[in-house]
C-alpha cells in the first residue's frame, strides 16, 4: 500500500507500507502534483502484477490558480488586473465597488481551466501506468473556487 500527498500531510500513517509527502511550500502546487504522480507511478509499475492499494491526493485545481506553461496561456490577450491570487478573489466576492468584466471572469477561469488541463496531464501519465486495474477518482473539492466568483460567474458583470 502506498500513499502519495500533496495535503493532510500531517495526518497519521494508517497503515501504508509506504507513504510520501509530496508538498514544498517553497514550490506551486504544480510540482507538488508532479512529484506525487512521478512517485506514484513508481510504485504502480514496482507492483505490476501484484495486488496493491495507492492513494494519490492531488493539490490542483486549487487557489491560487497559476497553472503550468503552456497551461498559463489560456487568456493571452487578456490585459487586465486579475491574477488569480486568493486575495484577490476574496476581494472581489467581498467588495462590490470593484470592477470586473467579462474579460476579467473569463482569464481567471483561463487559468483555472489551465490547472484542469494540466492536472489531467499528469492523471494521464498516472493512469497509463495502472494496467486493467481498478481506478477510483474522487473530487471533492470546488467549492472554494466557486464561492468567491459566484455572482461574476452567473452575472458575468460587476457583482
Amino acid at each position: 500500500t502506498g500513499a502519495f500527498l500533496t495535503n493532510m500531510t500531517s495526518a497519521p500513517n494508517r497503515g501504508f507500507d509506504e507513504k510520501v509527502v509530496c508538498r514544498d511550500f517553497m514550490g506551486p502546487h504544480f510540482e507538488w502534483d508532479r512529484t506525487a504522480v512521478r512517485r506514484a507511478t513508481e510504485f504502480v509499475e514496482k507492483h505490476a502484477g501484484e495486488r496493491f492499494f495507492a492513494w494519490v491526493h492531488l493539490m490542483d485545481p486549487h487557489e491560487p490558480y497559476l497553472p503550468p506553461p503552456p497551461f498559463d496561456k489560456w487568456a493571452e490577450t487578456y490585459t487586465g488586473s486579475f491574477t488569480g491570487h486568493p486575495e484577490q478573489l476574496e476581494t472581489l466576492a467581498l467588495d462590490r465597488t470593484l470592477e470586473f468584466g467579462v474579460a476579467d471572469k473569463d482569464a481567471i477561469l483561463g487559468l483555472y481551466d489551465g490547472q484542469i488541463a494540466s492536472t489531467d496531464r499528469y492523471l494521464a501519465k498516472l493512469l497509463a501506468s495502472v494496467g486493467d486495474s481498478f481506478v477510483a477518482m474522487v473530487a471533492p473539492m470546488g467549492i472554494p473556487f466557486a464561492m468567491p466568483l459566484a455572482i461574476v460567474m452567473m452575472s458575468g458583470s460587476t457583482p
